[in-house]
């Protein structure tokens, strides 16, 4: 009877056991890296590369940007637009602009390496005036910086990445204004100064012409010999004849002597 028992509570328990041991573990879940979503901007200049800087601009300007160019203080000559031919950057739109700074130049001391070179940005609007940054440097800003315009004046605001508010435009005012004195200055000692002579170009390797005098022949001319003077001489007084007088006078007619 007591074996009998035992075997029903054997045989009661496998249920459990069999439960127990055909429970599968629960699978680890595979964690998904979502792809990451790039930002839309409505016009892109350039792309990016390991060796290129970027910001990203926005036109609050009353005026459609039509060109784009650019170049470092201190150099001559300005870019070619950078914006494509079928590209515009209109009022409220923004701009995601990739640059690959040229290479600085080299120094002895690493230190004193231009790591930070100053831009003058040219913008070309659609109605055909120009517009200039003349302090750009592609600044780390959080978001985006505002083109803007004051008084004439183009200049930037934006947040830097420490949360602070920036604002450049008595920046760029003082560098416009300071433009302005040195095209007067300019000005006015060209006006200042006599004409240079003007002299004639010549050909790279061609001898200087160098001309002869002309000799020109003396006309002889007969010299004027003045023929003196012939005077006249003076009538001779007239003697009156004596013989001839008659009776009148001092002595009176003939004289006999005794």
């Amino acid at each position: 009877m007591r074996k009998e028992l035992f075997l029903a509570a054997l045989l009661g328990l496998c249920p459990f056991a069999a439960g127990c041991s055909s429970q599968e573990q629960p699978a680890a879940k595979e964690t998904v890296k979502e792809p990451e979503t790039t930002k839309a901007y409505d016009v892109t200049i350039g792309r990016k590369t390991d060796k290129t800087v970027d910001t990203v601009l926005k036109n609050t300007l009353s005026q459609t940007i039509t060109s784009v160019k650019i170049r470092e203080q201190g150099s001559d000559s300005f870019s070619d637009n950078l914006l494509g031919a079928d590209q515009s950057f209109d009022t409220g739109q923004t701009l995601h602009w990739f640059y690959e700074p040229a290479e600085p130049a080299e120094a002895e001391d690493p230190e004193t390496k231009k790591l930070n070179p100053v831009y003058i940005v040219e913008f070309g609007l659609k109605n055909g005036e120009i517009r200039t940054l003349n302090e750009f440097s592609f600044p780390s800003v959080k978001g985006t910086a505002d083109l803007c315009e004051k008084d004439g004046i183009v200049y930037l605001t934006y947040t830097s990445s420490d949360g602070e508010k920036v604002d450049t435009f008595e920046q760029e005012k003082a560098a416009a204004d300071k433009q302005k004195e040195a095209q007067e200055a300019a000005a006015e000692t060209e006006t200042s100064e006599p004409a240079a002579e003007t002299v004639p170009e010549q050909s790279v390797g061609q001898q200087p012409v160098v001309q002869e005098p002309v000799y020109q022949e003396p006309v002889y001319q007969e010299p004027v010999v003045e023929q003196p003077a012939v005077t006249e001489p003076a009538p001779a007084p007239t003697v009156p004849d004596v013989g001839s007088q008659g009776s009148e006078g001092c002595l009176g007619g003939d004289v006999v002597f005794n």
